[in-house]
């Protein structure tokens, strides 16, 4: 059985795989960049990202010295901008440790900063054809559900019996392109809601299947109650320039810039009286649409004015001297200063030509 479904599965991927950049030329530092900018994020926003990337850093050695500005710019609108400072960390560590050339089994890559076992599994198996699982969420519900496994996926012993199970399938003539499989698999069949189940290359095999139970599976722990937020970002413009303020080193959306964040929702009368209080004259105050930004475990509700000064606030000219604070210009804050996801909407406003 485990031969057939291997076989199988690599019939159908041999006729089905998608065409995707990486896997046209799988060379590790291509596949590790790839995997990163995956986790959490869909194919179809990940490509355009993916070849910005490699055009500005191509090699390991590039990324080992980037700048960290650069670095966000390019992540901008993927989130979890942690992980392209860990990559920045790994590169530098296969520079000292490894001259200059990713580890090929798993147990070396996952000595590397923000390289876990999914990652480092994926990056042996599909760069260096090594006999290891890829073990993320498609490929756990996928076994979930072959397997009728009765608890939560989020454990860390339902983990390892997974990666068990996936040891004993996986073809060890071509394990990259198992894995591969499985991913395909997970994406556009075996779907979190509504599987396919009646197009599926391993429903056969499929336990749940069998027992019309697809939808039962994987079973999940309760997530915890996101903590709720109310901000208002007030967008100070003074001729065709807007100040922008860099948050901290350190925590959320760290290293990131934004325009300048209150810790609650302000009436515009409040906003107008902020502004008087902190030396500045205004010339027009317009309150923009509200936008909502979820993150894994709080939910930003957000307001926001878009406010012209005048020429002549002292104040504003003392705060822009500070590192974390400065004048934008459009052109800049599309071009040079990294924003999170979460500012997309109010930055488009400062793009747009009809404010």
């Amino acid at each position: 059985m485990i031969e057939i479904l291997s076989k199988k599965l690599l019939e159908y991927y041999d006729e089905n795989k998608r065409d995707l950049p990486w896997r046209m030329n799988p060379n590790p530092y291509r596949i590790w960049v790839s995997e990163i900018m995956l986790q959490q994020t869909r194919v179809s926003t990940v490509i355009p990202y993916y070849e910005n990337f490699l055009d500005a850093l191509p090699r390991v050695e590039d990324l080992a010295r980037a700048d960290e500005e650069l670095l966000h710019k390019l992540w901008e609108g993927l989130g979890y901008y942690s992980r392209v400072r860990n990559m920045k960390r790994a590169a530098q560590q296969i520079l000292e440790d490894h001259q200059g050339r990713l580890p090929e089994s798993y147990e070396g890559l996952i000595q590397l900063q923000g390289i876990g076992p999914y990652t480092a599994g994926a990056i042996a198996s599909i760069a260096f054809n090594k006999v290891v699982p890829a073990i993320d969420g498609n490929l756990l519900r996928i076994y979930s559900r072959l397997h009728c496994i009765e608890e939560s996926i989020d454990l860390g012993r339902v983990k390892k019996e997974v990666f068990a199970l996936v040891l004993e399938d996986i073809s060890k003539d071509r394990p990259g392109d198992f894995n591969q499989a499985l991913m395909d698999v997970g994406s556009s069949i075996c779907l979190p809601k509504n599987p396919k189940c009646h197009i599926c290359p391993i429903g056969e095999f499929c336990q749940a299947f069998k027992e019309n139970r697809q939808r039962d599976f994987p079973l999940r722990k309760i997530k915890a109650v996101q903590k709720k937020e109310n901000w208002t970002f007030i967008i100070l413009e003074k001729r065709g320039k807007f100040l922008i303020k860099k948050r901290p080193p350190q925590g959320l959306l760290a290293g990131l810039w934004e325009f300048l964040p209150f810790f609650s929702h302000l009436k515009e009368e409040e906003v107008k009286i902020l502004i008087k209080e902190k030396g500045y004259t205004f010339k027009t105050i317009k309150e923009l649409d509200s936008s909502q930004h979820v993150f894994s475990h709080k939910i930003w509700n957000m307001k926001a004015y878009l406010v012209e000064v005048e020429d002549q606030s002292l104040v504003m000219e003392d705060m822009s001297s500070y590192d974390s604070f400065c004048w934008a210009s459009p052109e800049e804050i599309k071009e040079i200063y990294p924003f999170s996801s979460a500012m997309g909407k109010y930055v488009k406003e400062v793009l747009s030509d009809n404010r």
